[in-house]
């Protein structure tokens, strides 16, 4: 698909209580033809562990969701003196798959961000398996070596599971702090 299609897509940047019946079920929609296994999740809700802040999604003409993402605004610690930062946790990121390999994700993220800025948020911050590393390393994420914390379901501090990888992008810094992460609340 030729990038120039991107002009027939609606792209929208939503508060959370904002969002439409119409919408939330649309994305839900793009959510189960990409995350087939968690078509039960999906089918309830739009977020795995943490409610969103705000969604970005591009919509076709019949309101098909083509692509979104989710953005969680967290205040988390940083490093050893507990460095607090505000970061736009980035989650449920999907292209349904005729708009897979067209760069519209990279549009999709490129809003995010921008729209991030535009808040006053420092950084992103996003979890993936290693499979997806040279994607979002594409689009200016790097890879971070650092524990991260989080609460588990029953609120106990935690391990992010190891099959993860931590990613960050600076948005209003130069570079993202050093050393370990708590999340102060549930991953995304």
């Amino acid at each position: 698909m030729d990038k120039i299609e991107f002009a027939k897509l609606d792209f929208r940047i939503v508060d959370e209580d904002d969002i439409t019946s119409e919408l939330d079920h649309a994305i839900r929609e793009g959510l189960v033809k990409c995350f087939p296994g968690d078509r039960e999740l999906f089918s309830r809700q739009r977020w795995w562990h943490s409610p969103q802040s705000w969604t970005i999604a591009a919509l076709e003409p019949d309101g098909t969701v083509a692509s979104s993402l989710c953005i969680i605004e967290r205040n988390i610690t940083v490093g050893g003196e507990g460095r607090t930062l505000t970061v736009a946790g980035i989650g449920n990121v999907f292209a349904i798959p005729q708009w897979q390999n067209t760069g519209l994700i990279d549009r999709v993220m490129a809003l995010a961000l921008e729209d991030a800025r535009k808040r006053g948020i420092k950084a992103g911050l996003l979890f993936c398996l290693p499979v997806l590393e040279k994607i979002y390393s594409r689009m200016g994420w790097r890879k971070i070596d650092a524990a991260v914390f989080m609460q588990d379901e029953s609120g106990a501090r935690a391990l992010l599971p190891a099959k993860n990888i931590v990613m960050a992008i600076p948005i209003m810094l130069e570079k993202f702090p050093e050393g370990d992460i708590d999340l102060m609340g549930r991953d995304w």
